[in-house]
């Protein structure tokens, strides 16, 4: 009759208030997932009326921010192709998602979001505004070699708060608490 979502869905059936925020990110998610009684908001207009906000009404302060950190990262890392505009439409996209996640959030009596990983930062910042917390559940391999898996020295070059990492990290065992024991 569809399938459960082995780590939410168990932790929902705890939780007889929860919410399931998602996004539609795969072909037939929506068709095959039965309902466990829980209630499901889809997010999927969020990032994308996000992403359509930043490029039509993009964050005009920080300009010279945009150039700036677009050559550093030619130069420093010589990656290519982060241009400034380009940085300009995904901190738009990120400016307004968080923004549209406010006010839904604000409304509710949510003192906690459990997110699926990483990418989540639009939301992360929009509970973090809002004094709300913000755990990411491990959601499979979180290995600490991942882009988005910070080394701890980066809490010594920069705040926790400033590096938008979640307030908890649940994870799952001892050997994936000893693997990120040296993460941020």
């Amino acid at each position: 009759h569809g399938y459960e979502d082995v780590y939410f869905d168990e932790l929902l059936k705890t939780k007889p208030k929860g919410v399931r925020m998602h996004s539609l990110n795969a072909p037939g998610y929506a068709k095959r997932r039965h309902g466990l009684g829980t209630t499901n908001v889809d997010c999927t207009a969020v990032h994308t009326l996000g992403a359509m906000l930043g490029k039509f009404f993009p964050v005009q302060e920080g300009k010279d921010a945009y150039a700036k950190l677009s050559g550093l990262i030619t130069e420093q890392l010589g990656v290519r192709g982060f241009s400034a505009e380009r940085i300009a439409l995904v901190f738009g996209s990120f400016w307004w998602q968080a923004r549209l996640f406010k006010r839904p959030l604000a409304a509710s009596s949510v003192k906690t979001v459990i997110a699926a990983d990483s990418e989540e930062k639009a939301l992360a910042f929009a509970c973090r505004s809002l004094g709300i917390r913000f755990v990411e559940l491990q959601h499979g391999v979180l290995n600490p070699l991942d882009p988005l898996c910070l080394p701890a020295i980066a809490l010594r070059q920069a705040s926790a708060q400033a590096l938008l990492l979640p307030d908890a990290l649940a994870l799952y065992g001892n050997y994936w608490t000893e693997r990120h024991a040296k993460t941020a």
